[in-house]
């Protein structure tokens, strides 16, 4: 069963300071991702990267390296509506400023669903610990959906640096 992955902004982040001359086998496995389409961040991500970084252009940076990034769809949205149910107040739609997480949680389990394969979220953020709480990894724990941080996405695809 193959697996799919999906990025949340801190993530990209984190890949963004790595240097590909050092680990070229990384950024072979995130290529080959990409092509292969197994790896996918919502648009929200972009208007995150987009807003929190200013002059660096990392969301072009992002873009040009990583074509990953979807719009959301009825599917994806079935899932949100789900997952404002069951946490009030998470999802706003009257937000200005960009707010990913609800909506890379909701492309990981519709793509889980959708495509009846192994599903990832791959985030930089911990777990509160809370029951009730409104981080990526509590919601992801609460709902079944993997959860890890970006190296995992080598041990998932058997790389070795």
């Amino acid at each position: 069963m193959s697996r799919i992955y999906t990025l949340d902004t801190a993530s990209i982040i984190e890949i963004s300071k790595l240097p590909e001359d050092v680990l070229p086998s990384f950024w072979s496995v995130l290529k080959t991702l990409s092509l292969e389409g197994r790896l996918f961040s919502p648009n929200e991500v972009r208007r995150e990267l987009e807003k929190r970084t200013g002059k660096q252009k990392l969301h072009e940076w992002a873009t040009k390296r990583l074509n990953i990034f979807v719009d959301i769809d009825s599917r994806q949205g079935a899932v949100l509506t789900e997952l404002d149910v069951k946490y009030p107040g998470w999802i706003d739609a009257s937000r200005l400023d960009p707010f990913a997480d609800p909506l890379v949680v909701a492309l990981a389990e519709s793509q889980r669903r959708i495509l009846k394969c192994s599903s990832f979220v791959i985030t930089e953020e911990t777990s509160a610990n809370q029951r009730g709480s409104r981080k990526i990894p509590d919601v992801c724990r609460a709902i079944g959906l993997p959860c890890a941080g970006l190296w995992e996405i080598l041990r998932q695809e058997g790389v070795i640096l």
